[in-house]
């Protein structure tokens, strides 16, 4: 039985520009292999969440929230698990600091615009 091709009821992924491009392969790589690297020791990086062997680098606050993904600052390894877990439970990871909203991000007080 042949059937009709399935309809996309969303839009197609946007390829990135070429200017995303390059800020991914000039500084988004080498920070992510930076922060996966072994130590001097050999010992490998591991998860900040439950200590196990991490494998990916995440951001606290998310790109769409107005974080970048090239600060260190702004990025934590996570082993697979931790990371799966972390996307499925944004209140539960929020509470426990490994996830800031745009109000956590930017209640960091009154700013002052006087030079």
């Amino acid at each position: 039985m042949k059937r009709a091709p399935l309809k996309r009821s969303t839009k197609p992924i946007r390829r990135r520009s070429v200017k995303m491009q390059n800020l991914y392969r000039k500084e988004r790589v080498p920070l992510v292999k930076k922060m996966l690297a072994e130590d001097e020791t050999g010992a490998p990086a591991l998860c900040v969440r439950c200590g196990g062997v991490a494998t990916e680098v995440d951001e606290i606050v998310g790109r769409g929230r107005g974080g970048s993904f090239v600060d260190e600052a702004n990025c934590q390894r996570f082993c697979n698990g931790c990371h799966r877990w972390k996307t499925d439970h944004p209140a539960q990871a929020t509470e426990e600091g490994w996830l800031k909203s745009n109000k956590q991000q930017f209640s960091t007080g009154p700013v002052s615009l006087e030079a």
